[in-house]
């Protein structure tokens, strides 16, 4: 059977986490920063990509799966 190494998800801004992988403008970058506090969420792609989102803004991200173990 196939395992699937990452899925699509659409969550809400306040659901992104370090590792996920969001599409910008064209090109995809890894989360490598989330802050959620005082009403918004920050997220930091790059050393040179910050934005700042409303909590609730949906935004569509890929998420790796943790690969699998075998006995």
């Amino acid at each position: 059977m196939t395992h699937l190494r990452a899925h699509a998800l659409r969550l809400p801004a306040d659901h992104i986490r370090i590792g996920d992988y969001l599409t910008l403008g064209g090109d995809t970058t890894r989360v490598t920063f989330a802050e959620h506090r005082g009403g918004l969420t920050r997220l930091e792609l790059d050393t040179e990509t910050r934005i700042t989102l409303k909590p609730t803004t949906h935004l569509t991200i890929t998420r790796p799966t943790p690969p699998r173990h075998h006995p």
